[in-house]
């Protein structure tokens, strides 16, 4: 949502605050990591639920069209790789 309005990080307010909120992202990771944060569950976590959230982004906040069976399916596939991480 903020990349687009960076437009390519010519727009220097949005590419600060996109480049802010990467930056407060990794290091949110590298601290919970740090703090023993098991990495075998973490990675996978975040596999699945930072595509799921950008598909309810893009549909809901975006507006991007998408049909039940389309949506269906990225969120299987989420899911899929999620639990192989686990296994």
């Amino acid at each position: 949502m903020l990349l687009g309005r960076t437009d390519a990080f010519r727009n220097i307010g949005w590419s600060i605050i996109c480049l802010s909120v990467y930056m407060v992202s990794f290091w949110a990771l590298a601290t919970v990591i740090r703090e023993g944060g098991p990495l075998s569950l973490i990675m996978p976590a975040l596999a699945t639920i930072v595509p799921i959230v950008t598909i309810i982004v893009a549909v809901f906040v975006m507006g991007e069209a998408a049909s039940w069976q389309r949506l269906g399916l990225l969120l299987f596939a989420c899911l899929v790789i999620g639990y192989a991480g686990t296994v």
